[in-house]
């Protein structure tokens, strides 16, 4: 439909920095056929061009931030296919 490709439709689902639970749940979204939207944006402080000094002490695995938005009208199903999921 027209209005879930629309981004002000959208409900933001799960916001992690796992990406093992990332998959898990884009899967059950999958399964259940439920479109969705996957960002990530990186919030570390080093570039690759600047070199790792800027990162000393932050952990790498938690550099990025993945965030799953679904269409609003389908928000309400998406969260019961993650319970059915993970919680039968």
């Amino acid at each position: 439909m027209l209005l879930d490709r629309l981004p002000f439709v959208k409900k933001e689902l799960l916001v992690t920095t796992d990406p093992a639970r990332l998959a898990a749940v884009t899967a059950a979204l999958t399964a259940a056929g439920i479109p969705y939207v996957q960002r990530q944006q990186y919030t570390g402080s080093g570039t690759r061009r600047a070199g790792g000094f800027a990162a000393v002490g932050e952990r790498a695995d938690l550099s990025t931030l993945y965030t799953l938005l679904v269409p609003a009208r389908r928000w309400d199903a998406a969260r019961r296919a993650l319970q059915q999921s993970f919680h039968p």
